[in-house]
């Protein structure tokens, strides 16, 4: 090493003795791997970079590099690649296969022999990070621990993502045989099958699974007199690390992930273009969920998720083995799956043990103990000082002084607790009361295409006092019936009922996404309601939470939640008396969920939500409309009987649960009692014939576009399969001529191959001197290792994933293409359990699900055995789910043990520890300057006051404990009264397509002193039923009622996405409500948490949670008396969610909620509506009969 060290001094005269000893030791610690000239340049390169001349360049260090490695003694002629002229033609292909293998080799032989002394616990410490002019982290410490499940939380705009995206790129150095997968991205959509599209993303399976064909193909191609034995040979290696890898069961847990996500076995089967962007997310998550990487990175995996995948999610994550870091907004998800909190505040972590609960009572103990410290400091510092004033110009006295004033200077730099500031919302008070009926919905029936009904006979209402949450799976209707309720579309059949002078504040899912981007929030406000003071809009969105330079930042260049605190801000400009949100939470930090939660149940007008967030439902809704899926969309479940109509007749069949053969056509012939079955598999298209049974009710079969299901023990069945993946034979129990069909069944089996139990069920005979039809001894390897890593189960692994997340088996036959962003998102969740990755990273995982989904998800991540790191708003979710909660604040993480309850318990008696710390050291420091000061100029004292001098400054810095400020959302409470009815919807219709409808004679109402959470799984209409409240939508049938004076605040899903980015969060709410002041606009702001500079950033610079703050200013500028919210925690942290909860809770008019935060639900709602089968029913018991509802449903399934 003594010539590197020349060479580097050779070429870089001013280097110093310190960098040369370290690039020197990087090149020792790395000789192992050090193999060519660009190996030495990968390790020390950028160092010799930035120290050579301006104008050096990459050759110029490459040689430098060269000269190093000769001078490491390696022989250059076998491990030195350098450039060469080559006098002969190379085979290219096959020196790149030589090196790699030798490489990966290598490689894995090092690995192999260090693997018992591999860490998978990941420790970053003296962490800096900025962003821009921003910094996130000092000096922080990132710690995370194998099998640990940590929820990442802090308040919007802090830096969660921003961390999550650098342990994923690499940026910040962890172990490098680590695995990470950051579900941040939807699936791209192409003619990938969805099941297939998890399957791939276990890459080592997928790349074993294609040599061994290649092999395969290979071996069968050549004669045996020319096989070498080498392909032999490797094909039983793959054979075995597919048994090793258990790839035979990948495709059951494929399936599983995705029926947990939501994606029922049909939706598996459909290709990812057909998909929506959130069921691409969903598919993306499936996909790290399939993976198991060492590290999993979630951003709010729950965003795009209904409650019942949440759910699922909740209990899959609870046993990942792995590590997981998941950013969330919903609390209650952190609360089930978080064993860890990591709080990020104040350019800081800090870490708790435990969920979300816990780590918010201990964060609150924490910091009591850490003001009792403080102030115990300060009392000790005063004393000590009272005593040098007093004696400082006592001569008798001088040692002393002079000793407390040592003492002084060496006692710890005295630091007040940093508190987060306090996040609030707040909605108009002043709204108009409506006598009911305000707004309702009769008989409605609505449908996007007649054979896909969505609602059928829906009759709901809802008054000023309705507090309504809207829940169901995702694509059971809830944003198309809250569509309905705002007028936004119109039923098929049914009345819309409004009330004349109803004004709805609508928040859509995809808000934050409408927003102009290129003007600061104030302008979007002043675009939108033109005419007003500049004051006014800042006022407004001052109470969402954007306010001061906040308000005059680009709309762009707000977080997700401040976006949505703009969207918040500009639909309460209109002063609405019901709020109709749809997924309002989703791009909130929990601090602003919190707030909206408080907000929207302070509020005194009507609201209907449609929200994944549990816990601003629990906050806001008194009332739970569940929304569900028709039967044709929901699929067939196994053990139950389906009627199938043919000619006229209905003819009932009993599905078992047996193994499944899709894309079958049933054609039924009564005249000659035959049945003809039409599939396709990869030997081509075949068509199987059998006698139609006596007793219909056994024949096991399903309707056309369903799946066909067989059982091979019954002589009677008709299909089956074996379970090996890579050889699938389909077993005709009965055959016929062509010749015996009906003419008609001739026709339709045109083209279609007919075989014999023989030619497609048997294994081929294997002739002597021919290859064995495996190939090879590789062949029964690769089949071995797919045994041992359950490939066969894989596909059912990835369903029950999916079908957890929500996806029916419908939905999980369809492309990703035709999936939304939302079930995009619950795709890409469903991946990543599915790949089981060590570290599973979930930023947010319940923002896209529904309440079902939520659960399972808790239950799921419950039994993850690797390591998970959760950000997410929703506490109850990090109660269930983490056993670990860290805390990132103050630009650190501090890290507790147990859940987020456990978390907040440990936290507060912590910062209660640090403050009673804080007071004792101050009052001695105190104590040690009062005799300073007292004797400071008495020459008898003069040796004590230096003694005491120098023990003051041998003290430790004093520092007050930080504390992070509470959030506060504000909504109006001078709320107009109004006698019912309010608003109501008698007998509503609705669809979207006649032969889908969404509600059926659905007869719902509200009052002011409604607090209804509308909950169901995606998909069943509750942002369809706020819309039709809020008279968005009209019902095709039945009448919505609405009182004149009622004033709806309503905060759609994605109202966030339709603020202006580019104004300031004032010019937003002077747009949208112009001709009021500016101070008018700020205060509004400000009690939403958007005050000061952030008011005059413009929105598009806010973060998702201001921006959504902004929307609840904006909506709550009309002084709604009823508020109807569509998931409003989404980009909310959980202060906020919790301060909007309490809002919500204090808010004296309506409020109907539609979220998937469950303690918002439990906060804010005494009702529950669950919106599904085309009926919002009513859920006596509320929230916990719901969840026993659905946990019943899980064990059925």
């Amino acid at each position: 090493m003594a010539a590197c060290s020349d060479i580097l001094t050779k070429y870089f005269p001013s280097i110093d003795s310190e960098l040369t000893d370290y690039i020197v030791g990087v090149l020792d610690s790395s000789a192992e791997d050090i193999h060519s000239t660009e190996d030495v340049y990968d390790a020390v390169g950028d160092m010799l970079l930035e120290l050579s001349e301006e104008g050096t360049g990459e050759d110029n260090i490459r040689d430098i590099c060269l000269e190093m490695i000769k001078a490491l003694n390696i022989n250059n002629d076998s491990k030195v690649t350098e450039r060469q002229k080559l006098n002969a033609p190379v085979h290219l292909k096959s020196m790149a296969e030589d090196f790699t293998s030798q490489a990966t080799n290598r490689r894995e032989a090092k690995l192999d022999a260090s693997g018992m002394n591999r860490s998978y616990d990941i420790h970053v410490e003296n962490l800096d990070v900025a962003f821009g002019d921003k910094v996130l982290l000092q000096d922080a410490d990132l710690h995370l621990a194998v099998g640990r499940r940590y929820g990442l939380v802090g308040r919007n705009g802090i830096g969660k993502t921003t961390l999550l995206k650098m342990l994923s790129s690499g940026e910040l150095r962890i172990p490098s045989h680590l695995s990470v997968l950051h579900v941040e991205q939807e699936v791209v959509g192409d003619d990938t099958i969805a099941i297939d599209s998890v399957l791939e993303s276990d890459l080592v399976r997928s790349s074993l699974l294609q040599e061994e064909r290649e092999l395969t193909a290979t071996l069968n191609s050549t004669s045996p007199s020319t096989l070498d034995g080498r392909g032999s040979a490797r094909l039983g290696e793959i054979y075995a690390k597919l048994e090793e890898i258990e790839a035979d069961k990948a495709p059951a847990r494929a399936a599983q992930i995705l029926n947990g996500l939501g994606f029922t076995p049909k939706m598996q089967e459909m290709t990812t273009k057909e998909f929506s962007g959130g069921w691409r997310m969903r598919l993306a998550l499936a996909r790290a969920l399939f993976m198991k990487p060492d590290l999993l990175l979630l951003d709010e995996p729950t965003n795009m998720l209904d409650i019942k995948a949440i759910l699922w999610l909740e209990n899959y994550l609870q046993t990942w083995m792995k590590t997981i870091l998941v950013v969330s907004h919903d609390r209650l998800f952190l609360d089930s799956v978080a064993t860890d909190i990591i709080h990020f505040h104040t350019r800081r972590l800090d870490y708790y043990r435990g969920n979300f609960e816990m780590f918010l009572k201990t964060k609150t103990e924490k910091l009591k103990n850490q003001q009792k410290e403080y102030e115990s400091q300060k009392q000790y510092r005063d004393h000590i000082q009272v005593f040098i004033d007093r004696f400082r110009y006592n001569a008798n006295r001088a040692s002393q002084v002079q000793s407390k004033l040592k003492l002084l200077e060496k006692l710890p730099k005295l630091t007040p607790i940093e508190k987060e500031p306090d996040v609030i919302l707040k909605f108009p008070d002043d709204i108009e009361k409506l006598s009911p009926p305000i707004l309702r919905l009769d008989e409605i029936d609505f449908y996007y295409s007649p054979d896909r009904p969505i609602f059928k006979k829906v009759d709901i209402s809802a008054d000023l006092d309705s507090r309504i949450a809207i829940v169901g799976e995702n694509g059971t209707g809830k944003t198309t019936l809250l569509k309905i309720l705002i007028g936004e579309l119109d039923p098929v059949n049914g009345i819309r009922h409004v009330h004349r002078n109803l004004r709805i504040g609508y928040f859509s899912q995809h808000h934050v996404d409408q927003l102009e981007m290129n003007v600061t929030s104030v302008e979007l406000l002043a675009s939108r309601f033109p005419g007003r003071k500049v004051e006014e809009y800042r006022h407004q969105l001052g109470s969402y939470g954007v306010s001061g330079e906040l308000a005059m930042r680009p709309v762009a260049s707000l977080s997700g939640g401040q976006k949505s605190r703009v969207a918040f801000a500009n639909m309460a400009m209109v002063r609405p008396n019901f709020f109709i949100l749809d997924e309002p939470t989703n791009h909130l930090d929990m601090e602003t969920i919190e707030a909206l939660g408080k907000a929207l149940k302070k509020f005194k007008g009507g609201v209907i939500l449609v929200s994944h967030d549990e816990r601003l439902i629990r906050i806001v809704c008194k009332e739970l409309w569940h929304l569900t899926l028709p039967i044709n969309e929901r699929g067939t479940k196994f053990d139950e009987e389906v009627d199938v109509d043919h000619d006229g007749k209905t003819l009932r069949f009993h599905v078992p649960d047996h193994n499944t053969v899709s894309d079958s056509k049933v054609v039924f012939d009564f005249k000659n009692r035959k049945v003809m079955t039409l599939f396709e598999k990869s030997q081509g298209k075949h068509c199987l014939l059998s006698d139609m049974p006596e007793d219909m009710a056994s024949f096991e079969s399903v309707e056309e576009g369903l799946k066909l299901v067989a059982d091979p023990s019954v002589p009677t069945k008709i299909v089956r399969k074996t379970s090996v993946e890579t050889n699938k034979r389909v077993l005709l129990d009965q055959v016929y001529d062509r010749s015996s069909l009906s003419p008609e069944m001739q026709e339709m089996c045109a083209g279609h191959e007919i075989h014999s139990v023989e030619e497609i069920g048997d294994e081929p005979e294997v002739k002597e001197g021919e290859p064995d039809g495996r190939g090879s001894a590789r062949l029964g390897e690769i089949y071995a290792k797919l045994e041992e890593i359950e490939a066969d189960k894989a596909p059912a692994r990835a369903a029950q994933i999916l079908n957890g997340l929500g996806f029916t088996p419908k939905m999980q036959e369809m492309t990703t293409k035709e999936f939304s962003g939302g079930w995009r998102m619950r795709l890409a969740l469903a991946r990543a359990l599915f790949m089981k990755p060590d570290l599973l990273l979930l930023d947010e995982p319940t923002n896209m699900l529904d309440i079902k989904a939520i659960l399972w998800l808790e239950n799921y991540l419950q039994t993850w055995t690797k390591t998970i790191l959760v950000v997410s708003h929703d506490r109850l979710f990090l109660d269930s789910v983490a056993t670990d909660i860290i805390h990132f604040h103050t630009r650190r993480l501090d890290y507790y043990r147990g859940n987020f309850e456990m978390f907040l318990k440990t936290k507060t008696e912590k910062l209660k520890n640090q403050q009673k710390e804080y007071e004792s050291q101050k009052q001695y420091r105190d104590h040690i300057q009062v005799f300073i000061d007292r004797f400071r100029y008495n020459a008898n004292r003069a040796s004590q006051v230096q003694s005491k001098l120098k023990l003051l400054e041998k003290l430790p810095k004093l520092t007050p404990i930080e504390k992070e400020p509470d959030v506060i959302l504000k909504f109006p409470d001078d709320i107009e009264k109004l006698s019912p009815p309010i608003l109501r919807l008698d007998e509503i219709d609705f669809y979207y397509s006649p032969d889908r409808p969404i509600f059926k004679k659905v007869d719902i109402s509200a009052d002011l002193d409604s607090r209804i959470a509308i909950v169901g799984e995606n998909g069943t209409g509750k942002t369809t039923l706020l819309k039709i409240l809020i008279g968005e939508l009209d019902p095709v049938n039945g009448i919505r009622h609405v009182h004149r004076n009622l004033r709806i605040g309503y905060f759609s899903q994605h109202h966030v996405d339709q603020l202006e980015m580019n104004v300031t969060s004032v010019e937003l709410l002077a747009s949208r409500f112009p001709g009021r002041k500016v101070e008018e606009y700020r205060h509004q702001l400000g009690s939403y948490g958007v005050s000061g500079e952030l008011a005059m950033r413009p929105v598009a610079s806010l973060s998702g949670g201001q921006k959504s703050r902004v929307a609840f200013a904006n909506m709550a500028m009309v002084r709604p008396n009823f508020f109807i919210l569509d998931e409003p925690t989404n980009h909310l942290d959980m202060e906020t969610i919790e301060a909007l909860g309490k809002a919500l809770k204090k808010f004296k008019g309506g409020v109907i909620l539609v979220s998937h935060d469950e303690r918002l639900i439990r906060i804010v709602c005494k009702e529950l509506w669950v919106c599904g089968n085309g009926t919002v029913r009513s859920v006596e018991g509320g929230f916990d009969e719901y969840k026993k509802i659905l946990e019943e449903e899980f064990l059925q399934q």
